[in-house]
């Protein structure tokens, strides 16, 4: 499998519990997302996943990697929230490109990534638009 793995994952903040046992498995590659209602503990197992937030019980296996306790910028990994603030000034190309270029990834890595995703949701008609031109 070697994508990421959540097993027996919980997490709680005083006297509430956020995530309760969860566990799954996301093959390497794959698309996935998290779905659910407000206050279900979407952002709190994406910010636990990322390590934000350190789990009170439970493993997190990235690329067959255990990752328990890695500080965030050594998991290598992104989210993206439903309300996102984009950087007015740059377009939409470079507003994806931008945490890819912070993660150190070749040009080339980049304009294929950002190519890929925009054509996977059918968004390429945005790249070149500046934020208060995407709509």
């Amino acid at each position: 499998m070697n994508g990421l793995g959540v097993h027996e994952l919980d997490k709680s903040f005083g006297q509430v519990k956020a995530l309760d046992g969860l566990t799954f498995e996301v093959a390497d590659g794959a698309f996935f997302t998290i779905v659910g209602p407000t206050n279900a503990g979407k952002s709190t197992l994406l910010k636990t996943i990322a390590g934000l937030h350190r789990q009170d019980r439970g493993r997190i296996e990235i690329k067959g990697r255990l990752v328990n306790g890695l500080a965030p910028k050594d998991r290598r990994v992104s989210l993206l929230f439903q309300n996102i603030a984009l950087f007015p000034t740059l377009t939409g190309f470079e507003n994806i490109a931008f945490p890819l270029r912070a993660a150190g990834e070749t040009a080339p890595e980049i304009e294929r990534k950002v190519r890929d995703m925009t054509r996977l949701l059918s968004i390429e008609h945005v790249l070149d638009r500046l934020p208060r031109n995407m709509v």
